[in-house]
């Protein structure tokens, strides 16, 4: 993925990161960086998923994974 399509910075990750999940069982987790940065691209841009570049568009699919392991 290309770095430029992250919305956080170091330091905006770092207050994220420990408030997510690491005892996730069964299939391996997406790069929560890119799920959380996909979900701000369109809350921030209003852009339809579909409209999404591609990095981001993958995002969208792990956030439905996401949403389906609860």
């Amino acid at each position: 993925m290309r770095p430029n399509l992250l919305w956080l910075d170091d330091h905006q990750w770092q207050q994220i990161e420990p408030h997510l999940p690491t005892d996730v069982r069964g299939k391996e987790r997406a790069d929560d960086r890119r799920v959380i940065s996909g979900i701000l691209h369109v809350l921030r841009s209003g852009c339809r998923w579909k409209d999404c570049p591609a990095g981001v568009r993958s995002a969208h699919d792990d956030l439905q994974w996401l949403c389906a392991v609860g």
